[in-house]
């Protein structure tokens, strides 16, 4: 991982640094990874199938379109969207994540493409919830933490442009631009409340954040999203079109959720899969009995208790 960091970093800086800022966006990504070195050969083309296979993971997780970004900025400096089988010092893979470091996994599970997806995807979370104004290539870097801090970031003209082909190639996500939201695509469905009465919505429009909508509703965001179990935390699934609730309506006996008779408490890196095996129920029953739990599962969190009987 530092090796090709640190390579890509050497070509940025040696040769385009001086006008970077000058450049258009598309223009400013300068890593490249042509020649040979002791460690690897490095591909020119970009392997679409692992570029689709980790951007499908990007959406069924929800997350935003900075989040998407750093994602991919990653992949472009460490192996240039290539699953490799060397690297510096243990590193392996399209991350280039070293077996050493635990977190990441074994040898086996780091040359697993979704399994490093979703491992890298666990770090940068972490980092991007704590870093809100953090710019794609910051993320990445709080994640991956390489000698070459800089390096994410200029590669994010490279980055934005296979992230828009596979989009392209397998549809486009509820993500948006810039951050937060992207509610484009107008969805004509309704009903965004997780479950029960509702006594007042309102519906989202082109370019509305969870904050937008929080305000007209008069109600905080994290009001509503205990209102609306079907948004992520990182609200890039809000859609146009769609009513959210922003006040809750009288309950009654036959809009009650079911009465639980076993709970899990969730633990740090548990998955949905987790906590349906624990009770031996399918991903449909865990959301009817927990309804707070959003349809990519994104939303779960550590230390939480979750009914499953």
């Amino acid at each position: 991982m530092k090796f090709l960091a640190l390579f890509a970093a050497f070509i940025t800086f040696a040769v385009a640094a001086p006008v970077l800022e000058d450049q258009p966006l598309e223009a400013r990504d300068t890593v490249a990874f042509a020649a040979r070195d002791e460690y690897c050969n490095v591909p020119s083309a970009p392997d679409t199938w692992v570029i689709d296979t980790v951007y499908k993971i990007c959406v069924n997780r929800g997350l935003s379109a900075r989040e998407q970004v750093a994602v991919f900025e990653t992949m472009r400096v460490e192996s240039n969207f290539h699953n490799l089988d060397c690297g510096d010092k243990d590193s392996l893979g399209v991350f280039q994540q070293r077996p050493s470091v635990q977190a990441w996994g074994n040898r086996d599970q780091i040359l697993n493409v979704p399994h490093a997806a979703n491992a890298f995807i666990d770090a940068m979370l972490q980092c991007s919830r704590s870093n809100p104004s953090s710019s794609p290539g910051q993320i990445a870097q709080c994640a991956q933490i390489s000698e070459i801090p800089d390096a994410y970031d200029q590669a994010e003209g490279e980055a934005r442009r296979q992230l828009s082909l596979a989009i392209q190639r397998n549809g486009k996500s509820s993500s948006g631009s810039g951050g937060a939201v992207n509610v484009g695509s107008v969805n004509s469905s309704s009903g965004g409340s997780s479950g029960g009465s509702c006594a007042k919505s309102v519906t989202a429009k082109r370019g509305d954040t969870c904050n937008k909508l929080a305000q007209r509703g008069g109600i905080s965001v994290q009001t509503l999203h205990s209102l609306n179990g079907n948004l992520n935390r990182s609200c890039s699934n809000l859609t146009a079109g769609k009513s959210y609730c922003v006040k809750k309506g009288s309950s009654s006996n036959s809009n009650a959720k079911p009465k639980c008779k076993k709970w899990y408490k969730t633990k740090k890196g548990d998955t949905c899969k987790k906590i349906q095996s624990k009770g031996k129920i399918t991903f449909n029953r865990l959301r009817q009995l927990n309804s707070n739990i959003n349809n990519s599962c994104s939303n779960v969190r550590a230390n939480t208790n979750y009914c499953i009987a």
